[in-house]
């Protein structure tokens, strides 16, 4: 049995069902929106910037891989619309768009990642200078103060475990090592006998960054090419900033770093909110 085809078959059946998809040719934007309005209703309210929207939404490659479908969430889906940042973005493509209204969009894949998600590179299902199809369905804007808590008792709930999964992994790997004063994990795990660094010293870094599952989001040893940057310039995050600053050179280390002192409750790229990041780092060499 072929599983991903049959998934894509349902999806596409899904898509045809909720959308009720015609034939028509899609329209070209003055920003390079390709889009199709299924149903179009423009008596009812027009979305607007800043609006929660309840909406389907499913988006696929251009060979209808489906990346994202909202019914695997198992509940209505939200998004805020916001302002687009760049010319031919999805916020700008739903902009367009009433309660009520269905339809597709064609929009540039690699903008939609390095611009709207902040990703650093494109996944592996989607190509440089392709297209993403997004499948949207509007079905209302939610009540902001309602969604405000529905938020804190999912950051609750996502802090809990979090803790609980950080308590497990300490547990598992037998780490006895107690954390600093802010929370952060670092164990050494090759013994430098070098200088430390020092605000503004160029240090010259292997790293691989890894989820508490063990999945890799970031490796410069994948990369073949050593992480280069001033000690202590902006970007970095406060976890990775202190558990460096304890390094000597030559020296291999280990940081567990809760999400407090990572991204927190945000999303950046391909990491989600509430994100315990471990890194294996080696301080190569420091210079002046």
């Amino acid at each position: 049995m072929n599983t991903p085809k049959i998934y894509l078959l349902i999806s596409i059946l899904f898509i045809a069902i909720i959308f009720s998809c015609n034939t028509n040719e899609f329209t070209r934007t003055d920003n390079d929106i390709y889009y199709e309005f299924i149903i179009k209703n423009a008596d009812s309210t027009k979305v607007k910037v800043d609006d929660i929207l309840i909406l389907k939404l499913i988006y696929t490659n251009e060979k209808g891989d489906v990346i994202f479908d909202s019914r695997e969430l198992g509940k209505n889906y939200k998004m805020v619309l916001k302002k687009p940042n760049y010319i031919g973005s999805i916020d700008e493509a739903i902009s367009m768009m009433h309660i009520g209204d269905s339809a597709i969009f064609k929009v540039d894949a690699t903008d939609f990642y390095t611009l709207s998600r902040g990703y650093k590179t494109l996944p592996e299902e989607v190509k440089f200078g392709g297209k993403l199809i997004f499948y949207v369905k509007i079905l209302g804007i939610a009540d902001n103060l309602q969604v405000q808590k529905e938020k804190k008792e999912l950051a609750i709930d996502k802090q809990k475990l979090e803790e609980d999964m950080l308590k497990d992994f300490i547990q598992k790997e037998n780490i006895t090592i107690k954390p600093t004063a802010s929370g952060l994990y670092y164990i050494v795990e090759t013994k430098g006998n070098g200088k430390k660094p020092k605000k503004g010293d160029k240090l010259i870094i292997h790293y691989t960054g890894k989820f508490i599952n063990g999945e890799i989001f970031d490796s410069s040893l994948k990369r073949a090419k050593p992480l280069i940057y001033n000690f202590g310039d902006k970007g970095f995050i406060a976890g990775w900033e202190e558990g460096v600053s304890y390094m000597s050179e030559g020296e291999k280390a280990k940081l567990i770093i809760p999400s407090h002192l990572a991204y927190g409750e945000k999303k950046t790229g391909p990491i989600p909110a509430y994100s315990t990041l471990i890194f294996d780092i080696e301080l190569i060499k420091i210079g002046e």
